[in-house]
């Protein structure tokens, strides 16, 4: 219902931070709403990393669906695609 993409700010780009890594997302069955946002496998770099999860962590999804969610991740020079 609503997934905003994780933000690729200037501190990242100026240092040409790039890498892909996967985060599970919980999900209020109830709501919808992530509950709990978690790193399953690093981009690789701390800063692209928390970028992911304070996204993620806006994440809204249709009550009822699964309750975990895994989600693929790149950050590329351009911005971040998943």
């Amino acid at each position: 219902m609503n997934a905003p993409r994780p933000d690729y700010q200037y501190e990242a780009r100026s240092r040409r931070l790039t890498g892909s890594g996967s985060a599970i997302i919980s999900v209020d069955p109830m709501t919808g709403f992530a509950s709990n946002v978690k790193m399953e496998q690093s981009i690789g770099n701390p800063i692209l990393d928390s970028f992911t999860v304070f996204a993620f962590r806006r994440w809204r999804f249709k009550p009822g669906l699964p309750s975990r969610v895994r989600i693929p991740i790149t950050f590329f020079l351009t911005g971040a695609q998943y």
